[in-house]
Formats: structure tokens, sequence, C-alpha cells
């Protein structure tokens, strides 16, 4: 008997997962759905894992309903495009674009429609199938996408992956296009920003702040930030990349606020000390912010300070010096050479690789590089410094947080500091 939630469908051999509303890997690739995804264990996991193995193996091709076909109910019904030319089909509207003009496909029906698709697994791998509209008018179902279906970008890969990152950097965009070259010199800023050292730092450097800030943005898609020019495609292999660092960060975050439950009192009243000789005189202990806003803001960092580190790993440690001033001990250096080369291996795979070899390494493979991700933060907080505080890459990092977007009045500003008061709020 299938578990309440999953549902296996014998004439393509595929299972689908109801709460996800996608196909399920048949095989082992059950229990990680049901332990990662759901947080599943005990009994309940084991009868549904055993279920699972229960089924026919996965084909090696994944087989689809017929185009016109009527809609699956278990799935959701996606608004997309059809060429006319070929079997092309996809849920981007620029996708299509971009397939029509390079095909040049000639005939009265050359050009793309609109149409409701479905598919099994959404994604960048996704492979759809036209469900029938007057199916979908007679039983009122709604064209609604999947959680975080990006489209399928078929020129590559991850282009649509990036795309929750593409409001950020159109706003960026621009700005960066009238940026100045010269930056303020260190004896001409604030007296809090003399304090700080953040000019005395980052002065004589060969990337001038602009450049510096933009080092530190998230990743951006096809697009580059220098006049809207498109990147070449090792700048964009080495961008998209950057897309399964973030979700790393996530996972790693969201594992760490979780365990703080488990802490103990007297240690998190050590965390929240200044002074590394005794716990908080007011004996409070250290907790997660209680606004979301805040905690967001700080995850966003987090993600920030991590491709900044792996951008100017890309450079060798001798140029990170020279053109960003950042340093990194050995041992920070090794496990940031770690993410790096994890990163790459997973850019040719998931270009390479199909659907299902994908899904069969991934959780290996994200696992591994969870835990260098880790391991790098934990580096990079428990490197002590005396003199020079910027032999810290984290400390560093501050200092490039510190690079103005807006003045007082939110207009943009090139290549200034931030004012004291902007530090909070």
């Amino acid at each position: 008997m299938a578990p309440s939630f999953l549902e296996y469908v014998a004439e393509y051999n595929v299972l689908l997962c109801l709460r996800c509303r996608r196909r399920v890997t048949v095989g082992d690739k059950v229990s990680v759905h049901l332990r990662n995804v759901h947080r599943m264990k005990g009994d309940e996991l084991k009868a549904m894992v055993e279920y699972g193995r229960s089924l026919p193996p996965a084909s090696s091709e994944l087989l689809l309903p017929p185009h016109g076909s009527r809609p699956r109910p278990e799935l959701p019904i996606l608004e997309g495009y059809s060429c006319g030319g070929c079997d092309h089909l996809t849920i981007n509207r620029n996708n299509i674009n971009h397939h029509c003009s390079q095909t040049k496909h000639t005939g009265p029906t050359a050009r793309w429609t609109k149409v409701r698709l479905q598919t099994w697994s959404p994604g960048n791998q996704a492979r759809y199938w036209i469900v029938s509209d007057s199916e979908i008018d007679a039983r009122g179902m709604h064209s609604t996408p999947p959680r975080g279906e990006e489209g399928d970008g078929a020129e590559d890969d991850l282009e649509e992956l990036m795309k929750s990152y593409e409001a950020e950097f159109s706003r960026e965009e621009a700005e960066y296009r009238q940026m100045a070259q010269n930056q303020q010199g260190a004896e001409n800023v604030s007296p809090f920003i003399q304090h700080t050292g953040f000019a005395e730092h980052t002065a004589g450097k060969k990337l001038k702040l602009p450049q510096l800030r933009e080092a530190s943005l998230m990743p951006v898609g096809r697009r580059s930030r220098k006049g809207g020019q498109v990147m070449d495609r090792e700048e964009q292999a080495r961008e998209g990349s950057l897309a399964y660092l973030v979700a790393s960060v996530e996972r790693v975050l969201a594992r760490c606020c979780r365990r703080l439950k488990l802490v103990p009192h007297e240690v998190l009243e050590w965390l929240h000390s200044i002074d590394a000789t005794r716990p908080d005189q007011g004996n409070r202990p250290f907790k997660l912010k209680d606004e979301e806003s805040t905690m967001e803001r700080y995850r966003l960092w987090a993600k920030r300070y991590l491709c900044y580190c792996v951008r100017a790993a890309r450079l060798g440690q001798e140029m990170a010096i020279e053109q960003q001033g950042i340093q990194f001990n050995e041992r920070q250096w090794g496990y940031l050479r770690q993410i790096v080369d994890r990163l790459d291996d997973k850019q040719r795979e998931r270009q390479h690789q199909r659907e299902g070899d994908w899904e069969d390494e991934e959780e290996r493979e994200d696992s591994q590089l969870d835990q260098d991700v880790f391991e790098f933060w934990i580096a990079s907080i428990w490197q002590k410094v005396t003199v020079n505080v910027f032999a810290n890459p984290l400390l560093h990092f501050c200092a490039v947080l510190g690079v103005a977007e807006h003045d007082g009045n939110r207009k943009e500003v090139r290549g200034k500091w931030k004012r004291a008061k902007e530090y909070t709020g």
C-alpha cells in the first residue's frame, strides 16, 4: 500500500511526492528526499523507504505522457511556450525568443505559441509535455508555476537558477555603468572611517572601492556588470557555480540555527560576552535576532562573504592580496581551494550528466561542500589578529561592507564610505 503522500504512476514508472508535486527517483533517493526535505524519521521513514525499494528500478529514459493528454491532477500546470517549427518547449519567455531567433525556422507556423505544460521534475533539466486546454477549462484548474521553478534554461544550465538574483542586479548594474574611477583618499574620509582603518587598508589596492564592492555582490546571470555586455562562457561558468555556494551557505546556516537550541545555557553566556576571560556580566545568553529582517540581512552578508572569498581564491593568493588586499592563512586557504574545486566539479557534471545520474551524486557532493563551507567559516572566526586586524579575511570583508551604496537621501554614490549612523537600523 502506497504511503499517503507518495503515488506510483506505473504507466510511466514514476514515483511522485504529492507534497512537493514532483517526481522522486525510485530507490534509495526516496530516503534522501524524505529525510532532507520532509524531515521524516523513525518508523514512518522506514515504512516509506521500504515501499520505495519495492517498486521497479528507475527507467534509463524518463517517459512522458503524449502531447494533448489530460492534465495530471498531482502535478502543477505551467504557462509555457511551444516552438512552431520544432518540438522545443519552455516556460521561459526569453528562452523561446532566443530559440526562435537562433533556429530561424521558416513557414507559417514558425513562430511560438502559448501552451499549458506539465513536467515530472521542474528545474533546469525539466522535460515538458503539452496538456489539453479544454480539460483545464472544464475542471477549473489554474496555471501556476511550482514553488522554486525558474525555467528550463536551455542555453545555459544555470541561467535560470540565477534568476532570483536578477532583480537585485538590474538596479546595481545602472550604478556601476556610471561609477567614478577614483576613490577618496584615506586622509579625506570621516573620523569614524579613519578610526576603523577601512580607508587606509583599501588605499593603494588595484581594485578601487566600487570594484571591491562589486566583487562582494551575490552571483549574477548572463549579463556582465560592465555596460550590460554578455559575459564569455568561462565567466558565466564561474558566476553560475556560485549558485551552488549560496545554496550551501543557506543549508549550513539553517543547520547551525537549529542546533543552537541544543547548546548549554552556560556556553551561550560565553558566546554573548566580548571578554575572553568571563561570560556576559548581564547573564544574557547568545540567541538569534528576534526580527526576521535582521536575520535575513545577516544571512545575505554570510553569502556575500563566501562569494567574495571564492572570487578572490580564483585569482590566486598573491593576486588576491595585490588586487583586493584580502589574505588567507594556510588553513583557510586549504578549505577555500576545496570549495572552489567542488564548485567547478559540480558545474562540469551538471552540464554533462543526465538528470538521474546527477541526482544519484548530488546529495553526497552537497554534504562535502557544506562541510568545507562550515570549516572555512570556523577557520575565519578562529583566526587571532594583533596589529594588522585585516589579516583576517572576515575583518577585511567588514571593510568592504563599509563601501556605501546610497547616501542619506537614498541617492546612489560613487566609491564613498558609509557614515557611522548607517551601520545600525
